[in-house]
């Protein structure tokens, strides 16, 4: 008796190695059969979950999106900042994609003295309405062609070379406009939390930096993840 509800048990519970390895043996031919034919099998897809702390943090307390209608996402960058300027095609890439989705702002990363120069730089741009055209610009003339513009001087022939006067130059880069913009920027790199360059932040809500992922790739499909995240504004 004991025999024979053994046997049942093993017939009913699991299969035993042979009848095993058959199955997966059918099913690799039912799925070689099916490419050959031009069908791809339908196989399941577990989906990516990052975990916060790992791939992202969240941001404490969060802070207030700048639009009520589209998430803002914010990107902390240094022009000193060799990954920042890696990473700056996928940025661009991903932003286009969702250009109708989110508002997509700059921020001059400011965690030390050292960062501000490059963000008095980028708000000289922003102040003479020229931010779009020569932010990548010179992200190539410091990375890609290794020019010091480390000094104001400098600074003033670079613009000069792309059409912007350098008395006008100089007027910006000293400007109060400029000054309170750094002000601003010291202030939000604090509340954001950040450590460095480059950030991501996702609607004052969740930060992803470069040391949470392993490449630009991975990066953007955090921040994918996290705008899915989101509650739906109304």
């Amino acid at each position: 008796m004991s025999n024979r509800n053994t046997k049942r048990v093993g017939a009913q519970g699991e299969a035993s190695p042979l009848k095993q390895w058959r199955r997966g043996f059918f099913l690799r031919v039912f799925c070689a059969g099916l490419l050959l034919l031009g069908v791809a099998p339908v196989l399941a897809v577990t989906p990516v979950i990052y975990q916060e702390g790992n791939q992202y943090q969240r941001i404490d307390p969060p802070q207030r999106d700048a639009q009520a209608d589209k998430p803002t996402v914010v990107e902390l960058f240094s022009y000193g900042c060799q990954t920042c300027y890696s990473i700056q095609p996928d940025l661009q890439q991903w932003r286009n994609q969702h250009r109708d989705q989110i508002i997509y702002q700059r921020l001059p990363a400011v965690t030390d003295r050292h960062m501000l120069f490059g963000a008095r730089v980028y708000y000289t741009m922003v102040a003479l309405g020229v931010a779009d055209r020569l932010h990548t610009l010179l992200f190539d003339a410091i990375h890609r062609y290794r020019r010091p513009l480390d000094t104001e001087d400098a600074l003033a022939d670079f613009f000069a070379e792309h059409g912007v006067d350098k008395k006008a130059f100089r007027q910006a880069f000293r400007s109060n406009f400029t000054a309170a913009k750094l002000r601003r920027a010291s202030i939000m790199s604090k509340r954001y939390g950040i450590r460095g360059a480059p950030t991501m932040i996702i609607a004052g809500r969740y930060r992803v930096d470069s040391s949470m992922v392993h490449n630009a790739r991975e990066m953007t499909a955090v921040m994918d993840y996290l705008l899915k995240k989101l509650p739906v504004k109304q």
